[in-house]
């Protein structure tokens, strides 16, 4: 039987989290699955340690799956990108589940003055820095797409929306739809057997 791992924080209360869990419970009815699990201390500092369990156990897999969230995967989004490009090399079989994309953030002057006109001259500062967040998280999720797709890696999303937005990076990805429910009328990709085999709670 064929081991397939699923990567994510599977201690930690959060969406992520729950989503993978309740994959495991279902899928593992039908194939071999192994968590593996990303560790808090990873999120906190460069735990050399706990990153290279992770690889190991990625390496022993006949294939992977990433639940991908920047914040988990490191204590900065810099970090997160090198331990998320060392795992994709751990494997020559690998999907990325992306839960949401942030979209690339509007150019800063033109969001100055909108804010400008919206809350006056004191929200320039905080403008700024936001901007300057969501391009530092905007990068880091093209630099994997972008690393990824030429990798062969299938993405995994929820959306047209987030497709979208993996096609504006990267027009060659493989890109999967496949919602969190599965109404039986809807229109999906047959090749996605996940919906056959996985029950939703």
């Amino acid at each position: 039987m064929k081991k397939i791992g699923i990567i994510s924080s599977f201690d930690v209360l959060c969406g992520n989290a729950t989503y993978a869990n309740a994959i495991v419970e279902g899928v593992s009815k039908k194939i071999d699955v192994m968590k593996i699990p990303i560790s808090r201390s990873i999120q906190k500092r460069k735990n050399e340690k706990a990153i290279k369990e992770v690889i190991e156990s990625a390496k022993s897999c006949d294939a992977i799956n990433i639940q991908l969230e920047l914040t988990l995967f490191g204590a900065t989004p810099r970090l997160a990108v090198k331990f998320i490009k060392r795992i994709l090399k751990s494997n020559k079989k690998k999907s990325i589940t992306i839960h949401r994309i942030e979209p690339q953030p509007e150019n800063i002057i033109k969001s100055i003055y909108q804010n400008i006109k919206s809350y006056g001259i004191s929200c320039i500062f905080k403008t700024i820095l936001q901007n300057h967040i969501k391009s530092i998280i905007y990068k880091s999720y093209k630099e994997i797409i972008i690393t990824a797709s030429k990798d062969n890696t299938i993405f995994i999303v929820h959306t047209k929306r987030e497709s979208n937005r993996i096609k504006e990076i990267c027009e060659k990805a493989k890109v999967i739809i496949h919602p969190i429910l599965w109404p039986e009328d809807y229109e999906h990709d047959k090749k996605v057997s996940i919906k056959n085999i996985f029950k939703n709670k």
